[in-house]
């Protein structure tokens, strides 16, 4: 069995030496190459903060891993320490 990307095994939906039904997944892959992380800073920090700027991400979790990445964007309406963020549109 070959799988269609490199990545990371999040579920075995069959055991060794068991039988799948067609059309069944045997397994759920996730390419984590590349993530995406949805953040809230304080508002007093956001002056502080521009697409494009590097950033180093540690999680509690996992304490000893230290991630690099990049602001991607910042939600609209969130410009300084005076306003609220604006509510996301509905999709």
């Amino acid at each position: 069995m070959v799988a269609p990307l490199a990545g990371t095994v999040l579920a075995l939906n069959v055991e060794p030496g068991e039988q799948g039904s067609g059309g069944q997944a045997v397994a759920t892959l996730a390419d984590t190459s590349r993530l995406n992380l949805i953040v809230n800073v304080e508002q007093t920090d956001v002056p502080h903060i521009a697409p494009g700027q590097e950033v180093t991400i540690v999680l509690y979790a996992l304490p000893d891993q230290v991630y690099k990445g990049e602001v991607e964007r910042i939600a609209p309406g969130v410009t300084d320490t005076k306003q609220s963020p604006s509510p996301s549109p509905s999709p």
